[in-house]
């Protein structure tokens, strides 16, 4: 799972220039998310193919593209948000556990069942071992060339005839690929990162926010990504052949995207003159907001609905957005800005004057016209409430990923079980969101202000 594919198409139309099919400027530093190179195509046999196909054709790829430092990176699994759990167990509840012993190698051939095997942690650290190992020697490295292979407890730097690599010094170690690459991006002149994950866009457009604010150099920065294509058209004959098309990918150039969303924000929305250099980081809650990696999202509302409805949220997104502490208040988004949004899509099904979240999630769930099985759909008061206390969570985690709040926190909507696994807390023991959104005034936030 990643942001909704939704959010991306729209940025597409609005800035159809940042989107191209060559490489808009010559990187000096590329990243490579090496976790999603681990799958494997059915004529992947042995591991030679495998490694040739999957890392060291992209890695000299780069390289060719001007790199002079290519990055390499796997998650850490050690140091992977407890955040996440829910997610991944929701993810992974159908699909096949095979085991994998600490003690056994790697054998000789890719195995057969190498998508059932490749779920397993020990498997796919042996594979991430393997590749560690090898494909280093493989690649073309002269020139000044360095390539940093980013894996578990630190960085290791190979360069042209070294016989042993270099470890580098981290001052913050993650966990995730989708969030380390910032402190490589951040370090360079012009930065490229290859990632079909969408993460990688919103991440990258909210460090470049982070990094003008602070002061420092914007770097040029790019996400190569598979390129989306329009939707197909209905087929009009039953069984009519498909032609089969080949992965084309794209580049997305963050600074003009980014200098094309604030447009946007100025010229369709109130846009308040304290939230000018602001408008990423409230865009990318409401990325998290409908749905990611870290939040179940909103039911039945999607990017597109969200967009539409920007003008008439973004007042109310403003105020409840709290600068100093980076995030948003819970009672402010609840009774301004989802009471805002849920009206305006349910205008026909809200029945009376709703003023707060309480008012309006009753007014659904009782509405005679909407139908049965969509009430059932409606989200609780705290439900909703942990979403947003999530979305907070995703707002500092994709900011600054080193100094993430503390996790299993109900001012998060996260809790432990017995068991010690994460879990949302969006039952009734959500007392503080309760009580944030059920005996906050709706008066100040009132969807009639729009």
């Amino acid at each position: 799972m990643t942001i909704d594919r939704g959010y991306l198409e729209i940025w597409k139309e609005i800035a159809p220039h940042a989107f191209t099919a060559e490489l808009p400027f010559e990187p000096t530093t590329a990243f490579l998310d090496g976790q999603l190179h681990l799958m494997r195509a059915s004529f992947m046999n042995t591991w030679e193919v495998f490694l040739d196909v999957q890392f060291v054709n992209p890695l000299n790829r780069l390289f060719r593209w001007g790199a002079t430092t290519v990055v390499l990176s796997f998650d850490n699994y050690k140091l992977t948000p407890t955040a996440k759990q829910p997610t991944q167990r929701r993810r992974t509840t159908k699909i096949p556990k095979l085991e994998w012993n600490e003690q056994v190698c790697l054998p000789s051939r890719i195995p057969d069942n190498y998508e059932q095997l490749i779920m397993n942690r020990v498997f796919k650290a042996r594979v991430c071992q393997h590749v560690v190992a090898n494909v280093p020697g493989l690649l073309d490295l002269r020139n000044g060339r360095r390539l940093i292979v980013d894996y578990n407890d630190g960085s290791l730097e190979f360069t042209e005839g070294c016989t042993e690599p270099t470890r580098i010094f981290q001052q913050h170690e993650l966990g995730e690929s989708d969030v380390k690459f910032a402190a490589y991006m951040t370090d360079s002149d012009s930065f490229l990162a290859d990632s079909i994950d969408g993460d990688y866009v919103v991440i990258a457009a909210m460090q470049l926010e982070k990094t003008k604010q602070m002061g420092g150099k914007i770097p040029n920065v790019a996400v190569r990504r598979i390129a989306m294509q329009p939707k197909p058209q209905k087929r009009l004959i039953t069984g009519a052949v498909v032609p089969h098309r080949t992965r084309q990918y794209e580049f997305v150039h963050i600074n003009l995207l980014v200098e094309s969303l604030q447009r946007w924000v100025a010229s369709h929305c109130m846009l308040g003159k304290d939230f000018i250099g602001h408008e990423i980081r409230l865009i990318s809650f409401l990325v998290a907001l409908v749905g990611c990696d870290f939040t179940n999202g909103l039911p039945r509302v999607g990017p597109k609905t969200v967009w539409q409805k920007l003008p008439i949220i973004w007042k109310p997104l403003q105020k409840a957005f709290n600068h100093d502490k980076n995030e948003f208040c819970v009672a402010d988004v609840g009774n301004g800005v989802l009471t805002t949004l849920l009206c305006a899509i349910n205008r026909k099904h809200v029945h009376g004057h709703t003023q707060s979240l309480e008012q309006l999630v009753t007014s659904l769930r009782t509405s005679p016209t909407l139908q049965p099985s969509i009430k059932q759909k409606v989200p609780t008061v705290h439900e909703l409430a942990c979403l947003v206390r999530n979305s907070n969570w995703v707002l500092h985690y994709w900011w600054d990923a080193s100094l993430p709040p503390r996790e299993a926190s109900k001012h998060y909507g996260f809790v432990q079980n017995r068991n010690g696994n994460t879990e949302r807390d969006s039952n009734s023991a959500l007392k503080d969101a309760e009580t944030e959104l059920l005996h906050m005034s709706g008066d100040e936030n009132s969807s009639e202000e729009t």
